[in-house]
């Protein structure tokens, strides 16, 4: 199983980041909209305009951009962009490239949780296995998610380890960032959730999830979750 996340992407990028900055602060972002038919959009971002100025020091050390890994992310993205593009039941998909203020991802429309389903699975998988498990369920305005998330596959942690500088400045860059996982209906009220480490915020219109980033990949944290609706 070949991830695209995986070595072209995270690994790369988070380690220049991290042999510049002894510390920062970014964020990697899901966020599903959902209506109550099944369809929505969903969103995937790592965001790190928090750390802007610390890496614009770090860029300023290199001739140009294009020549960073920061190239090489958006030539990733870029190719899971294509796949998803040519998906049945997946629509309107954008590839976020802000080198500005450095928040990277993608964003596309499901008309349903199977087609959803299907795009996270060819996302984190050039292959996908033919009986991949299914992330999220829907039905009775209701939402289930499991534990699976791309963030499993933003990078391979026995790889950055595989040496002593590597670990400790992986280590000590992963200590300060998030993750957050936000699901929204798109009309109406969130009723109930089940994963207490979330919360509601604007006024029941949105639940929000926010750990530690590190956690999430070494799944010490679940973002499993049971979302019931009044739309």
């Amino acid at each position: 199983m070949r991830i695209f996340f995986r070595h072209r992407l995270a690994n790369s990028v988070l380690l220049l980041i991290a042999v510049f900055i002894s510390t920062a602060c970014f964020e990697v972002r899901e966020e599903i909209a959902i209506d109550k038919q099944g369809a929505g959009t969903y969103s995937f971002l790592i965001d790190m305009s928090s750390s802007k100025n610390l890496i614009d020091m770090a860029m300023g050390m290199q001739i140009t951009k294009d020549r960073t890994p920061f190239a090489q992310m958006d030539s990733s993205f870029a190719k899971g962009i294509e796949r998803l593009t040519n998906m049945q039941g997946i629509s309107n998909v954008q590839a976020i490239n802000n080198r500005e203020q450095y928040v990277f991802g993608m964003m596309f429309d499901f008309q349903n949780v199977d087609a959803l389903n299907a795009a996270l699975n060819q996302s984190a998988q050039e292959q996908p296995e033919p009986n991949s498990m299914a992330t999220f369920t829907f039905r009775k305005k209701e939402l289930s998610r499991s534990s699976r998330s791309l963030v499993s596959s933003l990078a391979d942690l026995e790889v950055l380890r595989s040496t002593p500088e590597g670990a400790a400045q992986i280590q000590s860059l992963l200590q300060g960032a998030s993750y957050v996982y936000t699901i929204r209906p798109k009309t109406g009220k969130i009723r109930s959730f089940s994963n207490k480490q979330g919360e509601l915020q604007e006024n029941g219109k949105a639940f929000y999830y926010r750990v530690g980033l590190l956690d999430m990949m070494e799944s010490k944290v679940s973002p499993a979750n049971t979302v019931k609706f009044k739309f």
